[in-house]
């Protein structure tokens, strides 16, 4: 078995394909069941993806949550905050993305 460590992977969504096929391994599996444990991400990971792709992509690898970053130390690639500030549609318009 491959470690994720061990991932001579470049890309980010190369790196997120290698968490993704450790996960499937069957003993991971087992204890993933067996402990009930969610498995999420920091959007900022797949910065390099557009809203959509990143969403996809975490649809496919079946994570439970996403934490989208909006300020501080990130670029917040996939929230554009002035957007949405005071905006009541655009906001219902991005929950909604998630909800898909």
């Amino acid at each position: 078995m491959r470690r994720i460590n061990q991932c001579s992977h470049t890309s980010r969504g190369q790196i997120a394909d290698c968490i993704y096929k450790y996960i499937q391994n069957r003993a991971a599996v087992r204890r993933h069941r067996r402990r009930n444990m969610k498995l999420g991400f920091v959007s900022d990971s797949l910065g390099g993806m557009s809203r959509k792709e990143m969403l996809d992509h975490a649809q496919r690898m079946g994570v439970s949550g996403i934490e989208v970053n909006t300020c501080g130390w990130s670029t917040a690639p996939h929230c554009n905050m002035l957007d949405l500030l005071g905006n009541k549609t655009a906001q219902v318009a991005f929950q909604a993305e998630f909800e898909e």
